[in-house]
Formats: C-alpha cells, sequence, structure tokens
C-alpha cells in the first residue's frame, strides 16, 4: 500500500510540472471548465472513465456533493420584489411563471440545478445558456463538461466560447446574461478552483487506499503462504515450477470444493495471515473520509459518518451545515442567477432571485412551535403566517397582529396608576 502511494504521489507531481497542451474547445481531449488552461493530464492519469477522474468515484466525494446539491435544490426558488422596507413574492412577472414551470423540456429545476452544482462543486465551474424572447428568458440550458473556453476580452469582458455539445446548445462566442458562470471559490475572480486538482495529494491517497482495498478483496492478501522444503531446489526454475503448480491446485480449491491437494514430498505450505486493521487500512480510509469532509466542508454526519454525532446535538450540527457549508453556496448561485436571468431594470425595480430555506430551518416539532409560538404572541408574525408555514389553510380574522395587554412601557404603567391631580405617595420609612 505505501509503494502504491508513492507511485500515485509521484505520478500526481510529475503531472503538476507537465506543461498544458492547448487543445481545441469541444474536442474530446478540451479541457474540463475551471482547468485554468492545464488540459486534461488529471484524467488521463487516473484513466479517462466518462470524462471523470478516479478520485470522483470514491463514495466521500459523491456524498459530498450530492448532500449540498440535493440540499439547495430542495429550496425552491423564489421571485420577490423589495419595495422600500416592505419585501413581497412577486407572482405575476413573467420569469415567476417561468420558475414555476420549468426551465426547459428536458428537466424540472431541481434537477437543472443539481446538474449545475454537481459540477462546480467537483469542478469549480459550471455554465448554462439562457435563451431570450421579449426580454425575458423563455428556456435555461445546462452545458456540459468541456464545452466552454472562458476568455477575457481586452475590454475587460468575459467571453464564452461554446463549442460541440452533446445538449445541440448551438456553438458560438457569446457573454453575460447569454451564458450564466457558476464559480466555486476563485483566486482570480474569472474561473473556479477546481476542488478536486487543488487537493490533489489527499485525494490521490484515497484512490490508492481504494484500490488497495478493491485489489485485495479481489485476490485476497498479496502473500499468501510460503512454501518450505528439507531438500534444496537444484535451479531456480524448479523453484518457480513448483510454484506455479501450486497456484493451479490454489486455484482448483477456490473454484472447487475448498480442498487443495498437491504432491510435493517433504514441502509443506505455511499460511501468511494479514488483516486488513493490522494494515490500518480502516484507519486509513476514515482519515481520508474526514480530509474529503474538510475539502468540501461538510460535517462527516452528513455522509453517514456519525462516530462523532450524538442526539443532543445533531440539530445544531444541521444547522452548523446550513449556515457553514450551505449559506456561501446560496450566495454565489443566487448572484449569478440574479445578474443573468433579470433584466437591469428589472433589479432596479427591486427584484430579486431567493432561495426558500424555510423548511430546511423547522428543526423538530418542539422547537418550530415553541418559535412560532414566540413570534406570533410578540407581535412578529401574524397567525396565519404561522399556519402558512406550516402548509395549513388560512382562518378568518388571523391576519392581525397581537400583542399582549400587560406589556406596556413602564412610564406609562407609573402614569396610568396616579389619579389626575393627585401627588406621588412617597415611601414609608
Amino acid at each position: 500500500m505505501i509503494r502504491r502511494f508513492d507511485e500515485a504521489r509521484e505520478a500526481i507531481m510529475a503531472s503538476a510540472n507537465t506543461p498544458a497542451v492547448p487543445v481545441e474547445s469541444g474536442s474530446e481531449s478540451a479541457p474540463e471548465a475551471g482547468t485554468l488552461g492545464m488540459g486534461s493530464d488529471w484524467r488521463r492519469m487516473w484513466g479517462n472513465d466518462d470524462a471523470s477522474s478516479a478520485a470522483d468515484r470514491l463514495a466521500a466525494v459523491y456524498g459530498c456533493v450530492a448532500v449540498i446539491a440535493s440540499s439547495i435544490a430542495a429550496m425552491p426558488l423564489q421571485l420577490f420584489r423589495q419595495n422600500g422596507e416592505t419585501r413581497e413574492r412577486e407572482t405575476t412577472h413573467r420569469l415567476a411563471g417561468l420558475l414555476g414551470d420549468a426551465p426547459n423540456e428536458a428537466m424540472t429545476w431541481p434537477q437543472l440545478r443539481e446538474a449545475l452544482l454537481y459540477q462546480v462543486i467537483l469542478r469549480g465551474n459550471s455554465h448554462s445558456r439562457q435563451f431570450w424572447s421579449g426580454g425575458f428568458v423563455r428556456e435555461m440550458f445546462p452545458l456540459p463538461l468541456g464545452s466552454v473556453a472562458t476568455s477575457l476580452t481586452d475590454a475587460r469582458r468575459v467571453a464564452y466560447d461554446v463549442g460541440t455539445n452533446q445538449f445541440k446548445v448551438p456553438e458560438g462566442r457569446f457573454y453575460r446574461p447569454d451564458i450564466a458562470h457558476f464559480k466555486a471559490l476563485t483566486g482570480d475572480g474569472i474561473e473556479g478552483i477546481n476542488p478536486i486538482k487543488h487537493c490533489r495529494l489527499s485525494t490521490a491517497a484515497g484512490v490508492a487506499l481504494a484500490r488497495y482495498g478493491k485489489t485485495s478483496a479481489e485476490s485476497g492478501q498479496p502473500l499468501r503462504g510460503i512454501i518450505t522444503a528439507q531438500t534444496v531446489f537444484k535451479n531456480t526454475d524448479q523453484a518457480k515450477q513448483v510454484r506455479s503448480r501450486w497456484g493451479e491446485a490454489y486455484r482448483d480449491s477456490v473454484s472447487g470444493d475448498g480442498i487443495a491437494i498437491f504432491e510435493g514430498g517433504d514441502m509443506k505450505f505455511h499460511q501468511v495471515t494479514m488483516s486488513m486493521r493490522d494494515a490500518q487500512f480502516i484507519e486509513n480510509m476514515e482519515f481520508t473520509v474526514a480530509e474529503i469532509c474538510r475539502i468540501f466542508n461538510v460535517p462527516p454526519h452528513k455522509i453517514q459518518k456519525l462516530d462523532r454525532a450524538t442526539f443532543n446535538n445533531i440539530e445544531h450540527l444541521s444547522r452548523e451545515f446550513y449556515v457553514a457549508t450551505l449559506v456561501p453556496w446560496i450566495t454565489r448561485i443566487e448572484a449569478t442567477l440574479n445578474q443573468c436571468l433579470l433584466t437591469e431594470g428589472d433589479r432596479r425595480a427591486g427584484l430579486y432571485l431567493r432561495h426558500n430555506a424555510d423548511g430546511l430551518l423547522r428543526g423538530d416539532l418542539q422547537s418550530r412551535s415553541e418559535a412560532m409560538k414566540n413570534q406570533i404572541s410578540s407581535g412578529l408574525m401574524t397567525p396565519n403566517e404561522g399556519r402558512a408555514l406550516e402548509d395549513r389553510p388560512p382562518l378568518p380574522g388571523g391576519d392581525q397582529l397581537l400583542f399582549p395587554i400587560n406589556h406596556v412601557p413602564l412610564e406609562k404603567l407609573g402614569a396610568e396608576s396616579q389619579e389626575p391631580g393627585a401627588k406621588p405617595k412617597e415611601p414609608k420609612p
């Protein structure tokens, strides 16, 4: 396992020093979005399996990407209008109708956002093509990895060259808002950083461990046993012949009844066993899971690593996941959507897109009921607003704010307790 890890590390360091090879946009060897011209050396090193690296096949990587993408895609994307200090849902705008329908004929809004989030979380960049009609977006379609090349014009405007792609999106050079560019953490503001490549030493260790486990599961331990003999072999060929005959007997036993018969005179076979735990395989795999969680900033309990999660802290951990992990992604996504789905006039009119995270932050029934009760009794929300959060129909008279009658200022309470013209009572000695 150590040798394989060293080989993987040497291959990674060698690929990092390999000069980039320019390729044609839209070709099979075109660099994926966010590679900043580094080409596809990383994919070739791990094997170009469905245009993805071996690190993508790690269960921890898939779990982190899936939990972020699915959590954000499950939030309703809604259109709001800011009017002074008030904010209200906008339902008459044409974009509100598109949000309530579907972004295109092939997918729903959650599916579109999952596709875009999968690319941007895993590769650092994702793109979508907007088709406009009459000043409104009528269709939004994601662009596959490797089909978009980013460049900066002399006027410091970002241009996107769309090449041949399997989604049949027309080729050509486009600008924002025709192209929406979703970026992860970025170092230059133009391209997002690919987390798999940026942390390739950690992901390479995970890949090496996964391959070691696969090999061990398929063929057992690298060293199964030792054959000893009372006599000395005449030459190397004789020793190889004995080993070959024993290998055939062992393979016959595995595929047969489990009994190996070998005619070897005074030779004996001594089985060598070494558990994967003795080789610290399990501990190393757990460390790899923790490393991948650090890369994607996902709490381990969200990918079913529950060794540090308890019944008392699981709700707080879920809220921490929303604040520390989802909010940065939501902020990036909303900023891009507001630029590419709304016109300048719409933004000046106070329109903006927002993810509704109320369902994610509801918590358990008791905590939710207590919080809602306090907000209604203190006049922060009406009873019907609280019922709407629970998907219940409104009630007559439930649109008025309620205030407790015993909550009055102290000055007013003191003034009402004294009769008009009466002198204040002096305290008794």
